[in-house]
């Protein structure tokens, strides 16, 4: 049975945010679309939520298998699919109502091989959403392809806000890369879809909710940067294997823009290594004579000159290792009045979620005491919170000192309310 779209899921242990993945597909009107959800070996009740939604919608489809990791999942759906059109959500995202429809209706109209559109971010906590223009810039609802378009691979990869062809997508032999346990596997499939599609469209629709704030999205692990050289050098064996030489400027320039963005979110004691990675990479490069001058800012120009030429320079630019070494500086002296004060005062921190008990962690790892936590309202929340007493601001000793554990979004907010009850002791503390 041929079918005009395929949404093809991945799943790993996500039951927190599963089922608003599935509704927003399940409210999808498109009756000729089958939703393929591919179980990686989950241990959580991911795959009954998976079960329930497949036996009251038939256009779900249930794949199990043991774990294998983000790749293998999606080349797996991509194996499964029958519709002629294929898309991509991830499971702790959710779709716009009705996109799919008309994403679906542009590709036809056109007959493109790709076509995309820009997202929101998505922030769980209050629940809101920013438009995020990702193809800005380019321009929509016409038919383009790479000739004079090379920015599209300087674009985040977000294979999951389009439509992709599945004759296209088979023809080019384009699929993911099959690394356990790695991270940005979209990165290489989004460079060989912009690298072989002849057609593509871009629209100025949202498409997903993609969501900001789940701590366990494996995108939030800093070693598994190092995953991003796996993807590059995935690229190099597509592009031989297939004889796409003019390209070799233009994925260099891409390179960079991910190196760059990704080795600031590297704890300071891999920062090093990743650098010596990036240096022996453009050297090698550079002896090649790949780098071409017109893709290039100024300012990105002398940074890769220095990367080869003086990498101490650059590596202490790249890595803002002066800013590494000041707030080193500012957490020493934090520490030392926060012991000071510990003396004097009950220490207190405001709000028992999740940013109160990674203040408190953080705490912990300075061996300062916490006394306690304060809430607004200690009705609404258990009595104790990670072995520490939960109490309503009602009870707080007026003379504590008072540590803001909630959401910048918040701190204002929380400031006005102890301000209200007669507090004068409190501070904001970063790293949460």
């Amino acid at each position: 049975m041929s079918l005009k779209l395929s949404i093809i899921v991945p799943v790993y242990n996500v039951e927190t945010y599963l089922t608003e993945c599935l509704n927003s597909l399940s409210g999808q009107s498109f009756a000729d679309m089958e939703v393929i959800c591919v179980n990686d070996g989950s241990t959580d009740s991911s795959l009954r939520i998976l079960n329930s939604f497949a036996e009251k919608d038939s256009r779900f489809r249930v794949i199990d298998k043991e774990n294998s990791g983000y790749g293998a999942s999606m080349n797996c759906g991509l194996a499964a699919a029958r519709g002629e059109y294929i898309g991509f959500l991830e499971s702790d995202d959710f779709a716009v109502p009705e996109v799919y429809r008309t994403l679906y209706d542009k590709a036809k109209e056109l007959d493109a091989d790709v076509v995309k559109g820009n997202y929101y971010f998505y922030y769980t906590e209050n629940r809101q959403s920013v438009y995020m223009e990702n193809m800005s810039g380019f321009p929509y609802d016409t038919l383009l392809n790479r000739d004079g378009n090379e920015a599209l691979f300087f674009v985040g990869p977000s294979v999951w806000s389009g439509l992709y062809k599945r004759s296209f997508l088979e023809e080019n032999g384009i699929r993911f890369l099959e690394s356990p346990g790695a991270s940005y596997q979209d990165t290489g499939f989004a460079i060989k879809v912009w690298a072989c599609a002849q057609t593509i469209v871009l629209q100025n629709i949202p498409v997903i909710y993609y969501r900001q704030d789940n701590m366990n999205s494996s995108s939030n692990e800093s070693r598994k940067v190092f995953h991003i050289c796996g993807e590059y050098v995935e690229v190099l064996r597509f592009f031989a294997e297939r004889q796409i030489h003019d390209l070799m400027p233009v994925i260099l320039k891409a390179k960079h823009l991910s190196y760059v963005w990704n080795i600031d979110r590297l704890k300071p004691s891999d920062k090093l290594k990743f650098f010596m990675m990036i240096q022996e990479q453009y050297e090698d490069a550079f002896q090649k004579g790949e780098f071409v001058r017109k893709y290039w800012k100024d300012e990105e120009w002398i940074l890769v000159h220095q990367i080869v030429f003086d990498p101490n320079r650059a590596f202490q630019k790249l890595c803002k290792q002066e800013r590494i070494e000041e707030e080193e500086e500012e957490r020493e002296k934090r520490e030392r009045v926060l012991k000071w004060m510990r003396c004097i005062y009950p220490i207190y921190i405001y709000g028992a979620g999740k940013y109160g008990r990674q203040l408190l962690q953080n705490l912990e790892r300075d061996c300062i005491r916490v006394d306690g936590f304060i809430v607004s309202d200690s009705k609404e929340n258990d009595l104790y919170c990670e072995g520490l007493p939960v109490i309503g601001i009602e009870e707080a000793d007026k003379d504590a000192l008072i540590l803001l554990g909630v959401s910048s979004r918040y701190r204002g907010e929380i400031t006005e309310i102890l301000d209200q009850n007669g507090f004068m002791n409190y501070m904001n503390y970063p790293g949460i």
